[in-house]
């Protein structure tokens, strides 16, 4: 190749170069992560951050691990709201619990992790509400609580126990606001983070509720709980059309300056190619003899699963599973009783939940003993287990 065309090719390469650059450095991703006080779209909450600002009270990020915690304080307030990532081990709970103690409080709103609230032992409770324009009265003297009159509520209720005092409720008696004393603090449980979005918080009588959950020191509002990969475990309150809105990836790349930064980077592969002394021919298609057709293992497979004692151990082996799930999901002995987990069940999930269940495994119980299931009650056994299984996730 004669050093002029190398010269060319160099010249092109770098001129692609620095607008690969240019286009990445335009392409920067800004905040979008769902319940972050640093995201100003209609999820974040952003505008909580502000407001604080603007009453003088003194508010922070707080993006440290949990034994960083200020020892020297004794009036502040760890606001978690909604956290994507997995409750804190151990070691870093009791971190946070000897930090409360002092006299500080810890306020948890939301979350899509069950593991959350029963980590500062609060339980969920199903509860048939009004969602919106829902009257509540307060069961604390606090001249914010006070002020609130209507919510608009999104979220599930607390269950009564010894533990937790409430602190606001609907006309029928739910809980939606709750708290437990910890030594000199507290930490407060609201089921609901939507009512801090951006987009709500000024809806009905939401913006007096997290100016009456917090103390007079300094406020830190927890980023460390919003990670900016996606966690499986998280699962949101945050439904999945939202989640792909907010995710940068490869094809909302493509959707944006990236496709034009994609045919930069094929041209420059293959310029370098070119430079290597690659040519490239015509392709040549070979055919293929098939000699077998995939329809016969399907034919196969249909045939095992028409069996009556296929649809049996397939049955069992499907409600067994379903079983599994719910006592890891609720950290229970594997030697636990039907029974007990039926207790436990409909203290986690409600009744509702519990009847289906235990209706579905007398059904599959009966059937064992049964010489025939037909395929109709087969499929819409195996429906019913499958809706169980995603309910508990």
């Amino acid at each position: 190749m004669r050093r002029s065309n190398i010269l060319w090719i160099l010249v092109g390469i770098i001129l692609i170069s620095l607008i690969i650059a240019y286009s990445f450095s335009a392409l920067k991703p800004t905040n979008g992560r769902p319940y972050s006080a640093e995201n100003t779209e209609s999820l974040g909450v952003k505008a909580l951050y502000y407001l604080y600002q603007k009453r003088g009270i003194d508010v922070d990020y707080f993006k440290a691990p949990y034994d960083q915690l200020p020892l020297s304080s004794t009036q502040d307030t760890l606001l978690i709201i909604n956290p994507e990532a997995d409750p804190p081990k151990e070691e870093q709970r009791q971190s946070m619990l000897d930090w409360v103690k002092k006299g500080n409080q810890v306020v948890l709103w939301g979350s899509n992790h069950i593991n959350w609230p029963h980590a500062f032992q609060f339980q969920l409770a199903e509860c048939r509400i009004k969602r919106k324009n829902l009257k509540v009265k307060t069961r604390m003297d606090n001249r914010w609580l006070n002020q609130i009159a209507q919510l608009d509520w999104a979220g599930k209720c607390i269950a009564p126990t010894n533990q937790v005092e409430p602190v606001l409720q609907d006309q029928k008696g739910h809980i939606l606001v709750a708290k437990r004393l910890v030594g000199k603090g507290s930490i407060y449980y609201i089921p609901d983070a939507t009512l801090l979005t951006n987009e709500k918080i000024l809806h009905q009588d939401h913006v007096a509720l997290p100016f009456a959950l917090i103390q007079q020191g300094k406020v830190w509002i927890d980023e460390t709980v919003h990670p900016w990969l996606p966690l499986s475990s998280s699962s949101s309150s945050v439904s999945s059309q939202q989640s792909k809105e907010l995710t940068l990836s490869f094809f909302s790349l493509l959707k944006q300056d990236g496709l034009f930064i994609f045919l930069q980077i094929l041209l420059l592969l293959l310029l370098w190619l070119y430079a290597k002394g690659k040519r490239f021919a015509a392709p040549r298609f070979e055919t293929v003899r098939e000699e077998r057709n995939a329809l016969e293992y399907i034919e196969a497979i249909a045939k095992w699963y028409g069996s009556i004692s296929i649809r049996k151990e397939i049955l069992e082996k499907q409600h067994q599973l379903l079983r599994t799930e719910i006592i890891e999901k609720l950290y229970l002995p594997t030697n636990i009783t039907d029974e007990q987990l039926n207790r436990k069940i409909e203290q986690y999930f409600g009744s509702p939940f519990r009847n289906r269940y235990e209706e579905l495994t007398h059904q599959v119980k009966k059937a064992q003993n049964q010489k025939r299931i037909s395929s109709e009650r087969f499929i819409k056994w195996s429906i019913q287990i499958d809706e169980l299984r995603k309910e508990i996730v």
